[in-house]
Order: C-alpha cells, then sequence, then structure tokens
C-alpha cells in the first residue's frame, strides 16, 4: 500500500474486475470482458481505495489480507475512483507526489499485480471462447476477430 508524501495512502482494489470476470459466464458481459487486451484496459475496472483513521466519513471497504503493508491503525474506505480517473487527476497532486506516484507505477510489484490481473481477464477469455453455449463463443469469437458490432470498427454485416 503506497503512501504518498502527503500523507495519502491509497490501495488498488480489483474487486470490480473480479466481479465482472464472475459475471461473464453469460452473453450479456462478453463485451467488457473481451475488450480488455492490455494493462491499460484494467483501469477503469479496478477501484482505488483510501485509508484513515478509524470512525471517518466514507464507506468502509474491505482490505484483501494478502497485500503488503496493511495497516493496522487505518480502515479503508471507497474513494469513489477507478484507477483510471485517480490516474487522470494525478497533475492536481503536488510535485513530490507526483513524483512518489510515478515511482508507484514503476515498482515490479505494481507490475506484478496489474499483470496477474491481466492473466485473469485472459483465462476468463478463453473460458468465452470456449463456451457452451453458442451464443457466448460467437460473441466472444466475432470481438477477437474484431468484427463485433458493439466494437469501435466492427461491422453488423
Amino acid at each position: 500500500m503506497p503512501q504518498l508524501p502527503s500523507g495519502l495512502r491509497f490501495a488498488l482494489d480489483p474487486t470490480p474486475l473480479s466481479a465482472l470476470i464472475r459475471a461473464a459466464d453469460g452473453t450479456a458481459m462478453v463485451h467488457p470482458v473481451m475488450a480488455i487486451e492490455h494493462v491499460e484496459d484494467l483501469c477503469e475496472h479496478i477501484q482505488v481505495l483510501y485509508f484513515r483513521p478509524p470512525g471517518g466519513p466514507g464507506t468502509l471497504r474491505e482490505f484483501d489480507e494478502n497485500s503488503v503493508d496493511a495497516p493496522n491503525d487505518l480502515e479503508p474506505y471507497d474513494s469513489g475512483l477507478t484507477f483510471l480517473a485517480f490516474l487522470q487527476q494525478t497533475d492536481r497532486l503536488s510535485d513530490e507526489d507526483q513524483d512518489a506516484m510515478a515511482a508507484f507505477l514503476e515498482e515490479p510489484r505494481t507490475a506484478a499485480f496489474l499483470d496477474g490481473q491481466l492473466d485473469l481477464v485472459k483465462q476468463a477469455q478463453q473460458v468465452l471462447l470456449t463456451h457452451p453455449h453458442p451464443q457466448t463463443r460467437m460473441f466472444a469469437t466475432m470481438w477477437r476477430a474484431r468484427c463485433h458490432p458493439l466494437q469501435e470498427g466492427g461491422t453488423s454485416g
């Protein structure tokens, strides 16, 4: 869990991505799962959690017990930001915080976390491509072939 020089502590929470993957066992969620091709695509499906002393404002969230440096004296709460929105706002941070954020993004553990999440998506995509339901399999195959009507540049016939 990084702490910026300003004191802000945050964590990346893959719960929304995990929920998306679990929901992809049918035709409705094929498109958002198949659309994830790169680590950058994950950012809109990963939530940012902030930490505060117990009893502060905000909606409490569970914190992954396997996370590094889980604070004993702080509790996680929902920042209301996806990782993408958080990154888009880094220009509002102080120069010191921006440097710390850049260092966090370059850390091997950050890359390993994001790569691991992308691997989970790739596994889910393979399940969709071989799904027993023909329509699910067809939608996934069309997306992979870049000819799905909902896809940018896709054709409908």
